[in-house]
């Protein structure tokens, strides 16, 4: 690719537009949601490790 790019350059550089159909606003439970799944993987982990109750 390097090769052909060199040999043979794109007429018009490359540039990005912003045109997406759908809405960018983050989720407004995104934060709380990750919190509940990291502390339900520590549960979990716990519960099945050698540390926890599974041993």
């Amino acid at each position: 690719m390097l090769v052909v790019g060199k040999f043979k350059p794109m007429e018009h550089p490359f540039e990005f537009k912003n045109e997406a159909p759908v809405d960018m606003v983050p989720w407004k439970y995104a934060k709380p949601a990750a919190a509940g799944l990291i502390i339900g993987i520590g549960i979990l982990y716990v519960i099945f490790s050698p540390l926890g109750v599974a041993s």
